[in-house]
């Protein structure tokens, strides 16, 4: 049985330009405490929450000792708890830094919101620590965020 899908390009409030190749969006650059370092608000609406979606994005910059949270907050999933984890980001080697990569991550059932609205459901991108040794912050670019999801019809 064929199933409808849709999909919703992720944008920073105000400047649609920010999040595309032509302006990334840098994570990390204030951060000074654990906290989340960016978060895009954004709607599903209509999407059927008994499926899974696929989240997507372009990375650079991150070292390929450090990660960095993927959560997805909506109505079904709080930040303060593991069911919001979509996955972790993962660098990629020193030679390789400049470079635009992509991560993939599975949404799993019962996280986005089918609510109709523009910030029903919000992305948080954490922070990124080196592991081991001093933990210390590095800030990494992304852009061209895509949610996929299942259309309830």
């Amino acid at each position: 049985m064929p199933i409808l899908g849709d999909f919703t390009v992720l944008k920073m409030s105000g400047d649609p330009s920010v999040l595309t190749v032509i302006e990334p969006a840098i994570v990390g650059r204030d951060a000074s405490s654990n906290a989340d370092s960016l978060k895009i608000p954004f709607g599903a609406g209509g999407c059927r929450v008994n499926d899974t979606g696929i989240l997507s994005m372009m990375v650079r910059r991150l070292n390929r000792s450090a990660v960095a949270a993927v959560r997805i907050e909506s109505e079904f999933s709080s930040i303060a708890s593991d069911d919001s984890l979509v996955g972790i980001l993962t660098g990629t080697q020193d030679e390789l830094q400049d470079q635009w990569f992509q991560q993939q991550f599975r949404i799993p059932t019962n996280t986005l919101s089918p609510a109709n609205s523009n910030s029903a459901n919000v992305l948080h991108l954490g922070i990124a620590r080196l592991q081991g040794g001093t933990g210390a912050i590095v800030e990494y670019e992304v852009r061209d965020i895509v949610v996929h999801f299942h259309q309830n019809s």
